[in-house]
């Protein structure tokens, strides 16, 4: 009997407690964690009681953050800790919502549900300019403010993107955006839209962000436009359908490496070095390709089982993370191949490439690789992937989900100005200036080297009067012009006034403001002389205009011609502003010679050749005097005639050396006195 109330008593008992809360059995406290040995599991299910604010607060918790796979709550939400300790990633089925502050890579599980790729329109905005050489390499002198280097948009899932680094230029200042995921707005029910995706300027800093714009939903949607064209620039156009959760028709996809799925290509390592199949913090579990102190040459093989037409794809895709810092000649490089034939150009990944840095040793780093980088591709099979180092050098890395896809690589729209042109992909200098343009040499020469049959190797024509066509300023000599069998310079007016005198050589001096007597400017002549460097030219003649009166309103100038004679320079002729004319040089009988011609001036002043008078170059004297030489003339001599001295008022002294015996023949007349 005892015992049939006993049983009694506790069916009662089970019944009660299905009707009420269970019972709680409290494990551990607050700050500890309790581990399971083998597996853990609950019958009827596993409870999160607790419900942070949001993932920031959550990351308050000194240890949650900390551990790989934990799970939270926030309200009704769920979030796991991904396993690089990097970001809470939402549990459950809708589109994706990533809560991070650092880069995060979602994907889709393929099925029809949850894709892998969707449509996707594109477009540039106008007025980014670029140049970029076929190495690469960008040419600074050409670019405007826009993006420099675009940023590959890739489509992940759902509504969700990848933007691989790019570099713009806002304001005449370069930022680089890191890599950045986006996730779209839900779509409209009925209208489609379009969004912008926008590269940012940095605050404060050098590193510029990735946000996106929603466009308004509308039966016919109009692209949005940047909000602050100070501050932005317009990457690239994203359709969003209406009523979807992903671009209705997928873009091309082609996973290389990616686990989530199963892999349409082989891997083949030439190395331990190179583990294909490691374990070691991948980026999608369970398996990454990770190098371990690897080694010039070494390398790993990825071959298709089915090989892609490679035309249906732009862009090749990967993870990295760096495990040790790479010198900077070190580089992983990428070949593709057709069979055993290498096809295209390698392509490889350094320091600086595409925004990469091995000094980030902590997280992955996503690379867009664009395939117009390789060259021409065809009849893809497979992609090798080399190690190349120096002096011994190795590099540790992590490798994982590379992918070819049909990328969205933003059409960077080309435009040229301000005397540059494009003509098709290929940007010449020449054009219109639109601004006042200054090039700085910074120490570098720039030089004209060629030759042309027609015309001149450069024109410069200036078609508004009062202004320069070219202007030269320098600390010394301004503007050289050499030759080897022409003129070095030439200076010529095509004014078509039939009857007028225009300047063809204008020669200037200013910078002062009060001059003085003297003041003047020169054309110089300087040669080669011997003994001296084919370099060096010695100043033979100059013409030089000055002034001998600097006053405005009676300024009055003169013009010398100077000479060299024995390395001494001195003026030769000056002509003054009234018009005398000076030969500098015949002051002294140092030019004597024996004239046959003889100049004089005409009444209208003009210098006139005459025949030198008779008697001038034969001389005789008689009467008293006698011809000593053909240029002289002796007082002595026999009297001829009477002749007639006249004083005119002055004395004539006579000084004797010798003795005067008697004076006979002399007579002196007083005239008056």
């Amino acid at each position: 009997m005892r015992k049939l109330f006993l049983l009694i008593s506790f069916l009662v008992s089970l019944v009660a407690n299905s009707q009420t809360q269970p019972s709680k059995q409290t494990i551990g406290n607050l700050n500890n964690e309790v581990w399971i040995n083998g597996y853990g599991s609950a019958y009827k299910g596993f409870a999160l009681r607790f419900s942070w604010a949001d993932t920031t607060a959550a990351n308050t918790d000194p240890f949650l953050k900390n551990i790989a796979g934990i799970k939270i709550r926030t309200g009704n939400i769920e979030w796991q800790r991904s396993v690089d300790l990097m970001y809470w990633f939402r549990i459950g089925a809708g589109s994706a919502i990533i809560d991070s502050t650092a880069s995060f890579y979602p994907f889709g599980d393929g099925s029809s549900g949850n894709p892998l790729g969707g449509n996707v329109n594109i477009s540039q905005q106008q007025g980014n300019a670029i140049q970029s050489s076929s190495d690469g390499l960008f040419v600074n002198n050409f670019i405007q403010d826009g993006i420099k280097q675009p940023g590959a948009i890739t489509w992940i899932q759902n509504y969700d993107y990848d933007v691989s680094p790019a570099i713009g230029i806002i304001g005449g200042v370069e930022y680089r955006s890191l890599w950045t995921p986006i996730t779209l707005a839900t779509s409209d029910s009925t209208f489609d839209r379009i969004d912008l995706v926008v590269f940012n300027a940095g605050v404060g800093s050098s590193t510029g962000t990735i946000t996106v714009i929603t466009g308004t939903p509308a039966d016919d949607p109009q692209q949005p436009t940047i909000s602050d064209p100070a501050t932005q620039l317009a990457m690239g156009f994203i359709l969003v359908t209406a009523n979807t959760t992903a671009p209705p028709t997928p873009p091309q996809q082609d996973w290389i490496y990616e686990n989530y799925i199963t892999n349409a290509w082989n891997t083949l390592s030439s190395t331990p070095r190179i583990d294909d199949q490691s374990t070691f913090v991948p980026y999608s579990v369970p398996t990454n390709v990770r190098g371990l102190s690897v080694q010039n040459g070494d390398n790993i093989r990825f071959t298709s089982i089915s090989p892609p037409d490679i035309s249906d794809f732009n862009v090749i895709t990967l993870k990295i993370r760096s495990q040790s810092i790479w010198a900077s000649d070190s580089k992983i490089e990428l070949r593709w191949y057709s069979g055993a034939t290498p096809i295209g150009n390698p392509f490889s990944i350094s320091n600086g490439v595409l925004g990469y840095t091995s000094t980030n040793l902590s997280s992955y780093q996503i690379l867009t690789i664009a395939l117009s980088n390789f060259g021409a591709l065809a009849n893809v099979t497979n992609l090798l992937m080399t190690v190349r180092t120096t002096g011994g050098r190795t590099i540790s890395f992590l490798i994982d989900d590379i992918q070819l896809q049909q990328g969205i690589v933003p059409s960077v729209s080309y435009t040229a100005s301000n005397a540059i042109t494009l003509v098709g992909s290929d940007f010449q200098w020449g054009g219109a200036l639109t601004k006042n343009t200054n090039i700085t040499s910074s120490g570098f020469n720039t030089n004209f080297t060629g030759f042309t049959t027609v015309g001149n190797l450069v024109n410069i024509t200036q078609n508004s009067a009062g202004t320069m066509a070219l202007s030269a300023t320098a600390s010394s000599d301004a503007i050289l012009g050499q030759s080897a069998t022409g003129a070095g310079v030439i200076a010529r007016s095509n004014n078509t006034l039939v009857s007028s005198v225009e300047n063809s050589l204008k020669v200037q001096r200013t910078g002062v403001t009060i001059p003085t007597v003297g003041y003047g400017a020169a054309q110089e002549f300087a040669l080669n002389a011997a003994g001296g460097s084919a370099s060096t030219a010695l100043r033979s003649n100059r013409l030089i205009s000055s002034w001998s009166d600097e006053g405005i309103a009676t300024r009055t100038a003169q013009f010398t011609l100077t000479g060299v004679l024995n390395a001494v320079e001195s003026d030769l002729l000056t002509v003054t502003g009234t018009g005398a004319t000076q030969l500098n040089k015949y002051v002294t009988n140092a030019f004597l010679g024996t004239p046959t011609n003889a100049i004089g001036t005409d009444a209208s002043g003009n210098l006139v050749q005459f025949a030198v008078p008779s008697g001038i170059s034969a001389i005789t004297a008689d009467n008293g005097l006698t011809a000593n030489t053909s240029t002289n003339v002796r007082l002595g001599g026999t009297l001829v005639q009477a002749t007639t001295i006249n004083t005119g008022g002055f004395i004539t002294t006579w000084t004797a050396q010798t003795q005067l015996m008697f004076l006979q023949l002399l007579i002196i007349q007083q005239v008056q006195g």
